[in-house]
Parts: structure tokens; sequence; C-alpha cells
């Protein structure tokens, strides 16, 4: 069974994505990193075949922080677009 599923990890400020946002593990805004990560399941033994951090918006505008200006590929990546309503 192949699962597909977005988790947060409480972390400080010196990591890659790590701003404050929801964290659905702790059920409130905190310093956090998000991603969605996919994993196969089977007959109780389990395996992450892939996942992608999702970086913040804040981290795109000019004044980045100095944490995100270490990062190689900062320049290269982007923020997930935003979610629209097909009622808009």
């Amino acid at each position: 069974m192949l699962i597909i599923d977005e988790s947060a990890d409480k972390s400080g400020q010196h990591k890659a994505g790590s701003s404050r946002q929801h964290n659905g593990n702790l059920g409130k805004i905190e310093q956090s990193q998000v991603g969605v990560f996919a994993g196969l399941v089977n007959n109780g033994h389990h395996c992450w075949i892939d996942g992608q951090l999702y970086l913040p918006e804040a981290w795109f505008v000019k004044g980045l922080p100095k944490t995100s200006k270490k990062l190689v590929y900062a320049n290269k990546l982007s923020s997930k677009p935003k979610f629209k309503s097909p009622q808009n």
C-alpha cells in the first residue's frame, strides 16, 4: 500500500525550511520543518520511498535570513503555490 503524508518536525532556526508554521504533530504554530513523504507498507513492513521538504515563501524574499543563504540550492528552489478554491 502506498501512503502519502504531510508531517512536521519541531526544529531550531538553523535548519532548511524552518519557520513559524503549523505543526500538525503538535497541533499549534511552532518553529518547524514541514515535508510531504511517500512510503510503502506491506505485511507489517514499511519503507520510506520519497520525500520533499516544504520551503515557506519567506525563504524566497529579499533579505533572506543568513541561515537560508547558506543553502547550496536556495536559488534553484521554489515555494509551493497557494491553493485556490474553485469558488474564487
